[in-house]
């Protein structure tokens, strides 16, 4: 509200000028907010505000950024009186055309994962309200506040975030090193991803995660003023996943910095993905080498478009900056996002932008453009208030960099992208669930199994995502998974060094095979100096199933696996009943279709 007054505030915010006059760190703020135009604030939203509210708005405002508000505010106005950027026409932009995914080079990849030189972002700080609003009030999981322990794997229920740890640490094994995992959360999800990092899921040494706290800053609504509710409390928002480069460059505990943190690790380059892609594969070699070997300094990660109607960013080259770039739908005209090519079904501009980017360390920059947010419904009181935000975004570094240091990598879909944005629908959980059962099926086809299409597959994340450590296991070796059958593998080894599955397993129809095993990989033990890693397999949880096992028709075998337990499954087994076993830390059994029988520890 432009133009308001000191006087007319006071006049019509009758406890304020008290409250004030007896609170000096108070009046400077208030005084502040004046200064930048944001008074309107008071009259709308604290008219009728006691003290306790009064209190509650004046720290709140206490710890906001006010130049970052003020430019906000800036930026809105702009916006509102028409002064922003036209929209990108067809004579703006020139398409990425690739034809099918990019050729990365994997030995490249390899070679800079063992030379550490790789840490992996997870953009973990939404918290998924509106997702988590669609759960029925007696869900388990109504509760949680952080939408990357959402449990999303099709069988073991593993969440988002026990997926890419569990992938961390088979990359950090195989290449010897461990890759530094940078976790960004919100003020709203840090405390149940600290809970979920102190677990120390799949053995995860704590001392190789970097927890990043998002900045966040007050809403303003569609006239520059900031947005508090009847309690005093103002709407925070996150500073968008950009926001990651500048948390990165804050100084921490120690005067260093994050970033200072992974390079004096040794560490060159970092990827980052969004927490609700549960296939977003960070550490895939091919794509790591691509990046290395282009000396590239961003490279983006695209796959095409699904329809005319997918909301996503498309990567073009800006003709008049000469440079690469995300154009969002909101900022282009809808003639590019509905061009054909040459009069083809084809879509012209199909670079769809996935947000799994990598980064060379060396163009971290602070220097990004913010990007203005507009239309985001608040409820106060009984009204409903339309607010802005300013945020950052990771890929506008391209427009901080030349043309040739950008790269852009395509990837099937089905193989690295599965947008999780509801519970239900298109591009959802249950989508999310069926992709990775998908996935894993065909990985358990590439080793020689034959699996139905409805049936549900899925091998732990520690294993799963590589297919060489899969065929290594004796996985899928003339395997068959009937219709509607359930399977999920979680031992990576068996006892005295042997592969932990037989040959031709056999999982009837409506049947379950489950193998659930807390400790895969042992002990873990990492120099926290060099990342090298080092584990012990006679610590993991281990199976030894024999040849031509069988799970019949309808029936439901489960065997979990505390710390170092063993399960012996002698060839030729065939259970026609249902089992569930757990078998404890330092315990050894043989299991038949007449149950579990202890034996003595190797």
């Amino acid at each position: 509200m432009a133009g308001v007054t000191r006087e007319e505030i006071f006049s019509r915010c009758t406890s304020l000028k008290e409250f004030v006059d007896t609170h000096p760190d108070a009046l400077q703020l208030f005084n502040a907010l004046l200064e930048r135009e944001m008074g309107g604030t008071f009259v709308k939203y604290l008219k009728d505000a006691n003290g306790e509210v009064l209190k509650t708005f004046f720290s709140e405002i206490a710890r906001a950024d006010l130049e970052r508000l003020s430019l906000h505010r800036k930026v809105l106005l702009e916006h509102l009186s028409g002064k922003e950027e036209r929209k990108l026409s067809l004579e703006d932009v020139e398409p990425v055309v690739q034809e099918g995914p990019s050729r990365g080079n994997e030995s490249s990849g390899k070679a800079s994962l063992q030379k550490g030189e790789w840490a992996c972002a997870v953009l973990a700080g939404g918290s998924g309200t509106r997702f988590f609003a669609a759960l029925s009030d007696d869900s388990p999981y109504k509760k949680v506040k952080a939408k990357g322990l959402f449990p999303i794997t099709p069988v073991a229920e593993h969440s988002f975030l026990e997926l890419f740890c569990g992938e961390l640490l088979e990359n950090a094994i195989s290449s010897g090193v461990f890759p530094p995992w940078v976790v960004m959360v919100s003020r709203v999800t840090h405390h149940d991803v600290e809970d979920f990092i102190a677990q120390e899921p799949w053995g995860l040494p704590r001392d190789c995660v970097l927890l990043i706290h998002q900045a966040e800053h007050p809403r303003l609504d569609h006239e520059g003023d900031p947005v508090a509710d009847e309690e005093g409390y103002l709407i925070w928002s996150g500073d968008g996943h950009g926001g990651l480069y500048l948390a990165m460059l804050k100084k921490g505990d120690g005067g260093f910095s994050s970033l200072e943190r992974l390079k004096n690790w040794g560490v060159r380059y970092l990827v980052l993905h969004n927490v609700d892609n549960a296939l977003a594969r960070p550490l895939d070699p091919a794509r790591l080498g691509f990046h290395v070997d282009g000396n590239y300094m961003l490279t983006f990660s695209c796959t095409g478009r699904r329809d005319v109607s997918e909301k996503m960013g498309v990567v073009v080259y800006l003709k008049s900056k000469g440079r690469y770039e995300v154009m969002e739908y909101s900022v282009a005209e809808p003639e590019i996002y509905e061009a054909r090519r040459n009069g083809s079904k084809e879509l012209l501009f199909n670079a769809g932008h996935i947000n799994t980017n990598l980064v060379s360390l060396d163009a971290v920059s602070p220097r990004l453009e913010p990007t203005l947010y507009t239309g985001k419904p608040v409820k106060i009181r009984d009204q409903i208030v339309q607010t802005s935000t300013l945020e950052y975004l990771n890929q506008h570094l391209s427009r901080l960099l030349p043309p040739e240091k950008v790269g852009v990598y395509w990837v099937e879909r089905t193989e690295f992208f599965s947008p999780t944005k509801s519970l239900t629908g298109e591009d959802s959980a249950e989508t999310t669930k069926k992709l990775l059962s998908d996935y894993f099926r065909r990985r358990l086809e590439a080793c020689g199994a034959r699996v139905a299409a409805d049936a549900v597959v899925e091998v732990t994340p520690c294993m799963g995502f590589s297919q060489e450590r899969l065929r290594s296991s004796g996985a899928g070796k003339n395997w068959t998974v009937a219709e509607k059958a359930r399977l999920y593998l979680g031992a990576l080894f068996g006892p005295g060094g042997r592969q932990p599955y037989g040959p031709d397993l056999k999982v009837g129809k409506n049947a379950s095979l489950v193998i659930k095993v807390n400790r895969p990989f042992g002990e873990i033990r990492v120099n926290p100096e060099t990342r090298r890693v080092e584990h012990d397999p006679e610590e993991a949880g281990r199976i030894l199933m024999g040849k031509g096992v069988e799970i019949g028709e309808g029936v439901e075998v489960v065997v979990e696996l505390e710390g170092n337990a063993v399960v012996r499954i002698p060839d030729g087994e065939k259970f026609n009943r249902n089992i569930h076993v757990r078998v404890g830390e330092g315990e050894s059994v043989v299991l038949t279709s007449q149950g579990p029988r202890h034996c003595n520890p190797e």
